[in-house]
């Protein structure tokens, strides 16, 4: 019994002696090895903090985060859809629309950008152009297109 408490206070002490150092004077070298600067996030990660966000409804840290995103990939469509959600529940309807555009831009078929693009008109007393863009559906854009040239 003796030599197993003995090998448990030298496990205590190396124990002690490796924690100690942990807790090392933050200006040393040894903790400066250590330290790393934080990677940098992914597009995939940002846009997942942005639905978190969005999720929570805490629609500027959404905004923030899809506006990060599509810094990044500005050919990425749900980035642009979910911005345009985010900025509509902020009632900043015009940047919405233009997001939701740039949504249907990139994949003219996109059912949620329809959907929200139709919600955002409705909400901005834009009726009829609600019932354009859920009855157009697909061919939408190319018909809002031909009415702009």
């Amino acid at each position: 019994m003796a030599g197993w408490l003995a090998r448990l206070l030298a496990a205590v002490v190396t124990l002690g002696a490796c924690l100690s150092s942990v807790h090392a004077d933050p200006t040393s070298p040894a903790v400066e090895e250590r330290r790393q600067a934080p990677a940098a996030m992914s597009s995939d990660g940002m846009y997942n903090q942005g639905i978190r966000a969005r999720i929570s409804k805490d629609w500027k840290a959404a905004e923030d985060a899809f506006r990060a995103v599509i810094s990044r990939r500005p050919d990425f469509p749900d980035a642009w859809n979910e911005l345009g959600y985010a900025l509509r529940n902020q009632a900043r309807y015009g940047e919405s629309l233009a997001a939701y555009e740039e949504a249907l831009r990139l994949r003219p078929a996109f059912p949620e950008a329809l959907e929200y693009l139709g919600e955002a008109y409705v909400q901005m007393g834009r009726r009829d152009d609600a019932r354009f863009s859920s009855a157009c559906g697909p061919s939408m854009q190319a018909a809002r297109t031909s009415l702009r040239s």
